[in-house]
């Protein structure tokens, strides 16, 4: 059961990529429920981060919410895991006008990550930070954020981040006339 769970989770990541909610959402909760009955924690955690993940793109923001805080009850508080839960949570702040509320998710996302050394998905949350700044009109606050990301990121494993962020930052240095 737990190599089923795990590719089941594994088919529910591919078809998240290809934006095929339905399908993603079918094969995460078949993970979860099939990770429970085995009592395989791991994948219980990246089912529900992947729940999560799903439901935040269909806007269906309290699921998500409710999977995060599921998979934060299976972890403790200074696992490094919930760096996940909080990008998902500062994604879901910003959506609805919560940039304060952002900031500190994302804040701490980073922190985890870090602590993980995960620095792609550190330089992920950087990337939500810097643009929760750039819709509080902090555009140098943005730009610094930004740097991060392309520090964090090498640019033949991830040349569409990099470029992405490379336009951003040219975006708000337009802005600030300062070119």
């Amino acid at each position: 059961a737990a190599t089923a769970a795990r590719l089941h989770y594994q088919l529910g990541y591919l078809y998240q990529q290809m934006n095929l909610y339905d399908q993603a959402q079918e094969h995460s909760l078949h993970a979860h429920a099939l990770a429970v009955q085995c009592q395989d924690n791991a994948t219980q955690i990246a089912a529900l981060d992947q729940l999560s993940v799903v439901a935040s793109a269909q806007s269906d923001f309290s699921a998500a919410q409710s999977y995060v805080a599921e998979a934060f009850g299976l972890m403790e508080a200074d696992d490094p895991r919930r760096g996940f839960g909080c990008s998902v949570l500062g994604y879901i702040a910003l959506q609805q006008g919560e940039l304060e509320e952002a900031v500190r998710y994302y804040s701490d996302s980073i922190t985890f990550h870090m602590a993980a050394g995960e620095h792609s998905l550190a330089a992920q949350s950087h990337q939500g930070l810097a643009f929760v700044y750039t819709c509080a009109g902090q555009h140098r606050q943005a730009l610094v954020h930004y740097q991060h990301v392309l520090d964090k990121l090498p640019q033949q494993q991830y040349p569409l981040d990099v470029a992405w962020t490379q336009v951003e930052m040219g975006w708000l240095y337009r802005l600030l006339g300062d070119y």
